[in-house]
């Protein structure tokens, strides 16, 4: 008999078995998750195949998701489960690429960032498959967090410098004012008669341009144009 046709079939099953082990060397190698996602027009999900990496992504089996993606979804932040849903939703409805980042319970280390890649086929029953990557972008977010902390603090540091800069300036031009009120107030009370009545005044002028000249230098040492020098004090005093 001819048995070409058989040979055949059996060549093709040899290249898919083939084609499976590469597949699956390659998702042991790979950083993150190869995973595929499915929507049924009832409304439940699964994900009929997932790599080796979902145990360190998401702290499952394979087993316990592959009818029924409800254990998945409940350790999801609550304040991105719902956002997350809806990104799903709206993939399905316009069978655009969908992709989100969301954060995750992990049984073993606790709250991760997750990012997830995948593009939908509609299948033959009506459901809905998602083929795709999923990654733990924890320590990438750290970096962006910790990154947006050093700016914000460069952001200040360059306030607190413009307010410094302010406050040196004012601090010498108000000084040369002080200056001369303390100098004519100085000459006023020299050339006074002691038993003046205004020269009890005059004390208390320059008494007051002396408070506002340590005003001053206080300005000046924030403006780091004046050395600091620093003493113990008593607090009850």
């Amino acid at each position: 008999q001819d048995i070409t046709k058989s040979k055949q079939a059996e060549e093709t099953l040899k290249e898919q078995v083939l084609l499976q082990k590469q597949l699956s060397q390659i998702a042991e190698t790979v950083p993150g998750m190869i995973c595929s996602f499915q929507l049924e027009k009832e409304g439940r999900t699964s994900m009929p195949y997932t790599s080796p990496a979902l145990t360190d992504i998401y702290g499952l089996s394979a087993a316990a998701l592959a009818q029924d993606a409800t254990p998945l979804f409940a350790r999801f932040h609550q304040d991105d489960l719902a956002w997350v849903q809806q990104t799903i939703e709206e993939s399905a409805r316009t069978m655009e690429p969908w992709h989100a980042e969301y954060r995750y319970h992990h049984p073993q280390k606790g709250e991760r960032w997750i990012e997830g890649h995948s593009r939908p086929q509609e299948q033959p029953d009506g459901s809905i498959l998602w083929h795709g990557f999923i990654q733990d972008i924890t320590e990438k977010k750290h970096a962006e967090q910790a990154q947006i902390q050093l700016e914000a603090q460069l952001r200040q540091a360059q306030k607190m410098d413009s307010i410094g800069r302010l406050a040196g300036g004012i601090a010498d031009d108000f000084n040369n004012l002080l200056t001369v009120i303390q100098m004519y107030a100085d000459l006023m009370y020299a050339k006074m008669d002691k038993e003046d009545p205004l020269r009890p005044k005059l004390v208390q002028i320059r008494r007051a341009s002396e408070r506002a000249s340590d005003l001053t230098r206080q300005l000046l040492a924030f403006s780091r144009k004046q050395i600091m020098t620093t003493a113990v004090i008593n607090l009850n005093e």
